[in-house]
């Protein structure tokens, strides 16, 4: 997607199951001063230390966020391959509604529901957990789980070492090969 980032216009990737994330090739042309190291977990359980920033204003179409917490990214040189400057992450859009069209490639944020036409739309019920990130509920056999809705990761379902030793059991995996 498109956005400004204290005027300086870039490309990001929309990533649902992260905060926002700027590259430090874009960092270091933003006047902000560094806060304190932090550690981020991610999605398999690793923790790393980020600097943590504090940006004064993030322009998104006709909306404008003011002193949003990010995080700079030092070592992910794999985002450049895409063009991008970073995440547009979860965390930038508490208080707000997201709808994604995905059959007209549209992200619409509203600070409500009701500001959208929802007749004849698909949704489902969610839940907002740490940093912001929504997450549902699916039904595996007779067990259920909670999936986070991530627009970042090409997959559906990611299932961690703690999920399997629970599911297994159940007999509501087919393993195909070991």
């Amino acid at each position: 997607i498109q956005a400004e980032i204290s005027g300086i216009p870039g490309r990001f990737i929309f990533d649902t199951g992260a905060n926002l994330a700027l590259l430090q090739s874009l960092t270091s042309r933003l006047k902000i001063i560094d806060s304190e190291n932090i550690p981020v977990q991610d999605a398999n359980g690793v923790i790393s230390s980020y600097k943590k920033l504090t940006i004064d204003q993030i322009g998104l179409g006709s909306m404008h966020f003011k002193n949003a917490e990010a995080v700079e990214l030092t070592d992910f040189d794999h985002l450049k391959c895409f063009g991008v400057s970073g995440l547009i992450g979860a965390n930038l859009f508490e208080n707000h509604v997201v709808r994604i069209d995905y059959k007209n490639k549209m992200i619409s944020i509203s600070s409500g529901i009701e500001k959208f036409d929802l007749n004849g739309a698909s949704s489902l019920p969610m839940s907002v957990k740490a940093g912001n990130c929504p997450f549902f509920r699916v039904s595996l056999g007779k067990s259920t789980d909670e999936v986070l809705f991530d627009t970042g990761d090409g997959g559906f379902y990611s299932l961690n070492n703690e999920n399997f030793n629970r599911l297994q059991p159940l007999g509501v995996l087919d393993i195909k090969s070991r």
